[in-house]
């Protein structure tokens, strides 16, 4: 017969009323609980008789106060109750062999109260602070006047998957919030089985968000710089480079951003490219790179401060937007799958330079940059 075994006391502290009819089912299949191994690991030996075990929470001031943690388990303890150990916020006793025991409980309002203050309050605050926490980061950047393009997460896999892993994170919070204020109005203690799954599957979901972020942590960036001519995309470039151009690429799941920049005698020109793997990604990007024309910072090195003025553009087929600033121009538009963002001193008036516009947005076979110049 085996001498001992593990399990995994997967509890929150709401259910903590729970664990005690768990550790009793544990005693009639023969398991007694011996100790718990930090945090909800439990060490199980044969159980040679059968046992009554309560839970209780931890009075707040007991958590980080020995002398009064110890003076709360001699209290339980003169009640006839040996403590096992703890989980979570949880208090778990065996009764005394041989000796009567008084309920660690006999008012139901302050046992509610209980409830409230060492179970349900810990949850509502930790999923405000997550949630605000994600709310304050948004507004300070806003503030501050920095560009944040969320669809840019498509570009790498580890960062879309830790960014939707933080969006479950805060959805988790807050249905732990409902069940937590739902548990407080139960009257009954939840089925162990039920109770320990719900915290399980908790635990597995933080278990893989940490994986994530491990793993993106170790893949790094995914931008790579090549030849112009290695491209099978092309940016939009003017032709007057003199010295080679600098070309950056990045390849996730969903996204292919190609951008470059040029150094001309006047200025720079600033070339961003965005091949969507979906329609939707294609046309979200281009709604928010026109909403945060003004405050992109690359668009303010290449164009100046200030508000953009918009300007007619005669383009067909394109969802597209032209703005000029204080020392050129800004295009966005879109085709299909295809954002392209051109910042600089291109004259769009010149058909030349639509021509050629329309020729590198061409659904196939996109042609190679030649080496006829724009007009500035």
């Amino acid at each position: 017969m085996k001498r001992r075994k593990w399990m995994l006391l997967t509890f929150h502290a709401v259910d903590y009323r729970s664990i005690p009819l768990f550790l009793e089912r544990q005693e009639k299949r023969g398991w007694r609980l011996k100790r718990i191994l930090w945090p909800w690991i439990g060490l199980f030996v044969p159980a040679e008789t059968q046992s009554r075990y309560a839970a209780d929470l931890f009075p707040s001031d007991a958590l980080g106060d020995e002398e009064k943690r110890a003076e709360y388990l001699r209290l339980c303890a003169d009640a006839g109750w040996d403590y096992v150990g703890r989980l979570d916020r949880a208090a778990l006793f065996r009764a005394r062999p041989g000796r009567a025991v008084v309920p660690l409980q006999t008012d139901p309002a302050l046992e509610k109260r209980q409830i409230k203050e060492g179970a349900v309050k810990p949850v509502l605050w930790a999923a405000a602070v997550l949630v605000l926490n994600m709310v304050l980061q948004t507004l300070l950047r806003a503030a501050m006047g920095e560009t944040f393009y969320w669809f840019e997460l498509f570009l790498s896999g580890p960062a879309l998957l830790l960014a939707a892993g933080l969006l479950l994170l805060a959805a988790d919070n807050l249905i732990l919030c409902g069940y937590a204020l739902h548990a407080l109005r139960r009257t009954v203690p939840a089925p162990p089985e039920r109770a320990r799954l719900w915290k399980g599957l908790e635990l597995l979901f933080l278990l893989l968000l940490a994986a994530v972020l491990i793993v993106g942590l170790a893949a790094g960036g995914g931008e790579e710089t090549v030849d112009l001519e290695a491209l099978d995309r092309p940016p939009y470039t003017t032709g007057q480079v003199s010295t080679p151009l600098e070309t950056f690429v990045e390849k996730g799941p969903g996204l292919e951003k190609v951008w470059t920049i040029e150094s001309l005698e006047e200025g720079i020109s600033y070339t961003k490219r965005y091949d969507a793997r979906w329609t939707w990604l294609a046309e979200a990007a281009f709604d928010q790179l026109a909403r945060q024309a003004d405050r992109d910072k690359t668009r303010q090195v290449a164009c100046g401060n200030g508000t953009g003025t918009p300007e007619a553009l005669d383009l067909p087929g394109t969802e597209h937007l032209l703005l000029r600033y204080q020392r050129g121009t800004y295009l966005i538009l879109r085709q299909g799958k295809t954002v392209l963002c051109v910042a600089g001193t291109a004259d769009w008036s010149d058909q030349r330079n639509l021509d050629r516009l329309a020729a590198l947005l061409a659904e196939t076979d996109p042609p190679c940059i030649g080496t006829e110049a724009v007009v500035g």
